[in-house]
């Protein structure tokens, strides 16, 4: 049996509109988290009661803003619940009459939606109400006397809750309660242990600025501790609500046809590893009213499908559609998912489900590194786009379903006004864009951002601790110093050591974190070295260099450790690829030094993995000039100008002379005067890991144009967890990257 392959577009589009809902949400969450931090400011500098008084009136307006905040955010899902009910309902009916010969369509049956529904499903706790909630249903019934019409009534979304038998408004109702209290205790733990204000402002709120802009994912990683969790949280509440309406007016728009439809059938391909109850309902048939319905848990993305009852209606069913034919085909044939059935679609199709704006592409290298169905669900979850409701509209809805407005809230207009109609009076506030996230643009820059993306991905599933790793040691380091400059100036040896006892109880946070980090970057490490090249290819590529002035027993130590290199990058820097450029010499170093002279030789000393790592990839970065120019175009715009506050005193006035340099390079031997640099070698100054990562290749430099030691450092660092935790600290973009190409094929 076939599915409509615009039901799955609707999931997606669904997810969409559910991030713009969320978004609006967030933003306001987040505006007044923003400005309540910002309001702690100066209080180092007041006095103790004063303090005190200034803290509890911060708190107790916060507190109120957040209830305030709750109830507006109720409105606001109320008034959007209500059209997307009828956008649905209309797309459905839509898709029963396509399902059906012509001379049938008029049969079906339209489904008419209460204007109190989305206000009972986001209000209405059903413990409470007794029965009472429908009496207007019944009574507006029995005076037009429409028995008949099928409706969505008060009492459908009195019995509608979320999973954990909430509705929308206690939800928020309770997050804003339990956020104004993590807030107000963030600030006095702050406080009783020493931590400078501007420490706990930026702890608190992240990197967001009111008014800050941007994909709900972008404000995560700008957020803080007062934000992230919040946003996640508000984020679910809303995409399972949006779930909830969906698939509500879907099953009474099926049960006002079951003429033409008497069973439902559970989809949840397109999140099939979601849950296990969803797995595990994925494509079992029930009759309406007697199965379950999504969603079945919080983030649940499932719907359901007709099972048009063909023999029942006296004609056959439609012949399955060729696959493959221009234009793509309209059902996914029985026994497949979406992600295949969509992967062999031609652009135009793919463009015309997940988007025009790069989204194709992210979808074809996620394909190549988990296969289709890996790919659909990974960029379902990962997708940040959005659609307004009158997106939804223009896509699948019928004007004449949608009722009358709740005047709870007036929201924005979700589209930009005819020239024809009058202009508001009222100027918007203009909403700051979020930083972009690298230089690169156009094709470069989507290609750096699709394996940024797979490799934050992973990181994220396998060593999720690491990530916040970089912030308590940033957090550590700042306290610290705060902390031995005030026992330096302690005036009596109690003080002293209860400043020392926090001193301790700060490293020994981050020792705790530090262990469970590093077995955790174990586990990365591993899935890092899993390829899609087999066995046998990866023995061939491994063989293929040829060796000179290597004994056997450095050729087994080298091939050891190129076995793994070739493993970790998939073939990159050793086999040629795409690429003209391959590993083809690799002779033993004579002074100790590894050198790479850009024609395919390299020179190694047996052992020593770092160097044969470093030497390779710089290989792989002649391979690949895209990676090439991300490279130097991170090196540039980390590095410190001229006047740059952090650029060392040592420095200043000797900077050389380069052609085109955008900011001063200096001699790496002035840099770091303890290394042997030789003096035709210069770089940028930045807080690189090391030194030698800011070196630019210059004319009278013997090795090949077209390289960095960006790419080449970075990848020493991979050689061990410890490695790759400390460059994730340092550098938590080079890293996405670094763990991006391993899980990419060149």
């Amino acid at each position: 049996m076939t599915t409509p392959a615009k039901l799955y577009r609707n999931a997606i589009d669904l997810n969409r509109y559910s991030n713009w809902v969320a978004k609006r949400i967030i933003g306001s969450y987040n505006d007044l988290l923003v400005n309540t931090a910002q309001r702690l400011a100066g209080l180092d500098a007041v006095s103790a009661p004063a303090k005190a008084a200034r803290l509890r009136t911060t708190l107790g307006q916060l507190k109120t803003s957040l209830n305030d905040w709750a109830s507006n955010s109720t409105a606001l899902s109320v008034r959007e619940l209500e059209e997307l009910a009828g956008v649905q309902a209309g797309f459905v009916e839509e898709q029963l009459r396509e399902a059906i010969p012509i001379k049938f369509r008029d049969q079906v049956r339209s489904v008419e939606i209460s204007p109190r529904f989305a206000e009972a499903v986001a209000t209405a706790d059903p413990t409470q109400q007794r029965g009472i909630a429908s009496l207007s249903d019944n009574l507006e019934a029995a005076v037009s006397g429409a028995k008949n019409i099928k409706k969505i009534t008060t009492a459908d979304g009195v019995t509608m809750t979320l999973p954990n038998g909430q509705v929308l408004k206690n939800s928020f109702a309770s997050m804003a309660e339990k956020e104004a209290a993590f807030f107000g205790q963030a600030v006095r733990n702050g406080f009783l242990t020493g931590e400078p204000v501007e420490s706990i402002i930026k702890r608190l709120k992240g990197r967001l600025m009111e008014g800050d802009a941007g994909s709900i994912s972008q404000l995560l990683r700008a957020g803080g501790e007062s934000t992230i969790r919040a946003n996640n949280q508000i984020r679910t509440l809303v995409r399972t609500s949006i779930n909830q309406v969906a698939n509500a007016a879907s099953m009474k728009a099926y049960e006002a046809n079951q003429d033409i439809t008497k069973k439902y059938r559970y989809t949840s391909t397109l999140d099939s590893k979601t849950s296990p109850v969803c797995r595990a309902l994925d494509g079992t048939e029930h009759v309406y009213g007697k199965g379950p319905i999504p969603p079945q848990h919080f983030n649940c993305r499932s719907t359901t499908v007709p099972i048009i009852d063909y023999e029942g209606l006296g004609f056959d069913p439609p012949p399955p559609s060729k696959l493959g034919r221009p234009g793509g085909d309209k059902n996914i044939p029985d026994g497949e998912n979406y992600g295949p059935w969509l992967k062999r679609q031609p652009k135009t199709v793919q463009e015309d489900v997940l988007g025009s704006q790069g989204q194709v592409g992210y979808f074809n290298a996620l394909s190549r590194k988990y296969g289709p169905d890996g790919a659909i669900r990974r960029f379902v979850r990962e997708d940040g786009s959005e659609k307004t409701i009158g997106d939804l509209k223009r896509a699948y809805g019928d004007p004449s379903k949608i009722k009358a407005k709740s005047t709870l809230l007036q929201s924005a207009p979700t589209s930009k006004p005819k020239a024809t109609a009058k202009a508001s009076t009222k100027k918007p506030r203009k909403r700051k864009m979020l930083p972009p996230e690298s230089q690169l643009t156009a094709l470069g820059q989507e290609r750096m951002d699709e394996i940024r993306q797979v490799g934050r991905d992973l990181i994220k599933e396998k060593a999720p601790s690491s990530r916040a790793l970089a912030s308590i040691n940033r957090r550590r380091k700042a306290y610290t110093a705060e902390l031995l400059k005030r026992m330096d100036a302690a005036k009596t040896p109690a003080v002293k050591a209860k400043l020392k006892a926090r001193l301790m109880r700060g490293m020994d946070i981050e020792h705790r974190a530090l262990r469970k980090s590093y077995a955790q970057m174990e586990k990365l490490r591993e899935a890092t070295l899993k390829t899609p090249l087999s066995n046998k290819q990866v023995e061939a590529i491994v063989n293929k260099p040829r060796f000179k002035g290597v004994d056997a027993a450095g050729q087994k130590v080298i091939k050891k450790d190129m076995d793994e290199y070739v493993r970790m990058f998939n073939g990159r820097g050793v086999a040629k690829g795409n690429s003209l450029r391959s590993t083809s010499i690799i002779e033993q170093t004579k002074d100790g030094w590894g050198w790479n002279n850009g024609s395919g030789v390299v020179a190694v000393t047996p052992g020593k993995k770092t160097q044969l790592f470093h030497e390779l990839t710089h290989t792989l970065e002649h391979q690949d000039a895209t990676l090439y120019e991300w490279a130097v175009g991170w090196r540039e715009t980390k590095a410190f100008a001229i006047d740059s506050p952090k650029l060392p005193k040592w420095l200043i006035g000797k900077q050389r002379t380069v052609k085109a340099a955008p900011k001063p390079q200096f001699s790496l031997s002035d840099i770091s005067p303890r290394r042997n640099y030789q003096s035709y070698e210069s770089g940028y100054v930045d807080e690189y890991i090391t030194e030698y990562m800011g070196k630019q290749y210059v004319s009278a430099d013997i090795s090949q144009p077209g390289s960095t030691e960006v790419i080449t450092i970075a990848s020493e660092m991979m050689t061990d967890a410890q490695g790759m935790l400390k460059l994730q600290i340092v550098h938590p973009d080079l890293f996405e990257v670094m763990v991006g190409l391993t899980q990419t094929m060149p």
